[in-house]
């Protein structure tokens, strides 16, 4: 039917999701008059929002490995983390300022809305593989999938190595 014609599109369900529970958080302040219901229905909101936000990074990582050349992986990676680190660093001062010159429930309201028109935009333009954008030439797809298969570990990467490697020890 209708639903198996819209293409999935994992990250923008992900921050669809996410971003429709934001607006959802100002909905609970209308709930004030009644705290164990306003409470429940927070608790539940946030639970959904955080489930939501669980799948990005998986969804990322699967997004990298099916578009990235396998040399370019790393750094696109470390782009991600960094990036969405610097968001994060960023968005509690901007949040802070619209809470202040707007309020709270419109500042939850306005970020909905960014996510939601990101997802307007990014829904009908990106697909899950290359093989199912139109855009995506065969040179291109050739690009992306060169050194897939070559390189792979055999296997499972033995314990004792990984306690013997000085950078798995310098992660802790």
């Amino acid at each position: 039917g209708m639903i198996a014609a819209i293409p999935y599109n994992r990250v923008a369900v992900v921050a669809l999701g996410w971003s429709v529970l934001t607006a959802g958080v100002a909905l609970v302040g209308l709930a004030v008059g009644q705290p164990p219901f306003a409470f429940g229905l927070l608790l539940a909101v946030r639970f959904l929002f955080g489930a939501f936000q669980a799948g990005l990074f998986p969804a990322l990582s699967r997004v990298m490995a099916d578009w990235m050349p396998m040399p370019e992986r790393g750094t696109a990676q470390g782009l991600v983390w960094m990036c969405s680190r610097a968001g994060g660093a960023l968005a509690h001062p901007l949040m802070l300022g619209l809470v202040l010159i707007a309020g709270w429930q419109f500042s939850f309201v306005a970020s909905a809305a960014l996510g939601i028109a990101w997802c307007a935009a990014f829904w009908p333009w990106f697909r899950n593989r290359p093989e199912e954008m139109r855009q995506v030439n065969a040179l291109e797809r050739e690009r992306i999938a060169s050194g897939r298969g070559a390189g792979r570990p055999r296997g499972h990467l033995p314990w004792g190595r990984l306690f013997r490697s000085g950078n798995v020890w310098a992660l802790c």
